[in-house]
């Protein structure tokens, strides 16, 4: 099935670009797609550690299965203020 990823931040910074496409088995889980995009955009390899996946505006588990509808987002984490 065919996705685009939306990406922010350091993420979006590393690619070059706000959305990538991919194509991806039915069935996929988060955490397969995760794996996809490090092995099919090597700017990103080693940067989705951390990162929180949105479906449909929503936090989604490793385990969540996408859909081809679906609308995602990768959020790396946040660092940063005062201490």
């Amino acid at each position: 099935m065919n996705i685009s990823v939306r990406l922010f931040a350091s993420l979006k910074e590393k690619a070059g670009t706000s959305v990538i496409s991919l194509t991806v088995p039915t069935g996929t889980s988060v955490e397969q797609l995760l794996s996809i995009i490090q092995s099919e955009n090597m700017e990103l390899k080693g940067a989705t550690q951390g990162v929180l996946v949105a479906i449909n505006q929503e936090y989604a588990s490793s385990d969540t299965i996408i859909m081809e509808s679906d609308e995602l987002a990768l959020i790396p984490p946040v660092s940063g203020g005062q201490t």
